[in-house]
């Protein structure tokens, strides 16, 4: 087993006994997940889909900012956006994203 650490704030799940199920939880007291206290693969899908989630954002993030710059040239230059170029470099960003959400759903598995 890999060890498993807390999606919010990095640090190692200890594990605890409830009931008959292994189950783990956040040490740290200021963490968001500390009161949460799941199976070994609940914290493994949810450490899964905020890494996924992490890749979108990002990827959202780097598409934004690219309409903002191509919003801001067309005002500077007096003159409308590329928008071909802006639609092409979208398209590589989400395939770029997409090959990253999938790489880490093989990897998990």
């Amino acid at each position: 087993m890999t060890e498993l650490k807390c999606p919010y704030c990095g640090k190692k799940l200890e594990k605890h006994y409830w009931d008959d199920l292994d189950c783990y939880a956040c040490p740290n007291l200021t963490c968001d997940g500390y009161y949460m206290t799941a199976t070994q693969d609940m914290w493994q899908g949810l450490i899964h889909t905020r890494k996924a989630l992490d890749v979108a954002v990002d990827a959202l993030k780097e598409i934004n900012d690219r309409y903002e710059s191509e919003e801001q040239r067309g005002r500077e230059e007096d003159d409308s956006p590329d928008w071909w170029d802006f639609a092409m470099d979208t398209g590589e960003i989400l395939a770029k994203a997409l090959e990253q959400i999938t790489a880490l759903e093989q990897k998990d598995k």
